[in-house]
């Protein structure tokens, strides 16, 4: 017998799925929409049960917020790129733990290791750490990514 763990939320008005990054640690995923109007875009982030026996027939919920991308970057945080091309930091909660200033605005942001981003910006990529919140290389590539 099939057990729903997650009952994910949608419409028809609403943009189909970008992206899902599962965190295997905290057994929590983050499901991702993207929009053309970056007003728009959203992350889910659910949380499913380890033991689906234990589940008590009810799927669990997922947390809505606005965000154009979300990606883990440790075992209980998170990454999320927000409509102002701005990154924050999140817990398991989805409280945010820190915001990360960056001079030129981000496009995009991928998971690069542990405590580490690739961010994505007009002028091409960059190796950022969280921890010590500096740019560990870069690299100018004119229109990286797009058309993806």
């Amino acid at each position: 017998k099939d057990v729903a763990l997650v009952q994910l939320r949608g419409s028809k008005l609403m943009q189909p799925y970008y992206s899902l990054h599962y965190n295997p640690a905290e057994n929590s995923f983050l499901l991702i929409t993207r929009s053309p109007m970056l007003e728009y875009c959203t992350y889910d982030m659910y949380k499913v049960s380890k033991d689906a026996s234990d589940s008590s027939g009810e799927a669990s919920e997922g947390k809505r917020s606005p965000g154009v991308a979300a990606i883990w970057v440790a075992r209980n945080r998170f990454a999320v790129l927000d409509k102002n091309q701005q990154i924050t930091i999140r817990d398991l909660s989805n409280r945010e733990n820190r915001k990360i200033e960056q001079s030129v605005p981000i496009d995009d942001i991928f998971y690069a290791g542990t405590g580490l981003l690739l961010l994505k910006n007009s002028e091409g990529i960059q190796l950022f750490d969280i921890q010590q919140k500096r740019t560990l290389a870069s690299a100018k590539v004119p229109k990286v990514g797009q058309g993806c």
